[in-house]
């Protein structure tokens, strides 16, 4: 998460990034998708992206989350978007 204002791992598959500004969490969106595509492309699964106000959870379970803390799934490409 190049664009974070702070990034920590849980593990090796679980990033929390926080952003200062609306702009940098739109583009590390962008980025993301774009490497999903990649992911997918090379028949690995991405992980599922938790977005909030000024965050993104990215991990394999991050849709597990979304009923206690809310916000917005992002799915792998060709995967649903929904707001809880």
């Amino acid at each position: 998460m190049d664009l974070a204002a702070e990034s920590g791992s849980c593990n090796d598959s679980d990033v929390f990034s926080t952003f200062a500004w609306e702009g940098d969490l739109q583009a590390q969106l962008d980025v993301g998708r774009e490497m999903d595509g990649m992911l997918t492309d090379a028949d690995v699964e991405p992980n599922t992206h938790l977005v909030g106000p000024n965050w993104i959870f990215s991990a394999p379970t991050a849709g597990d989350y979304a009923d206690k803390i809310g916000d917005t799934i992002v799915g792998p490409p060709g995967g649903s978007t929904s707001t809880p």
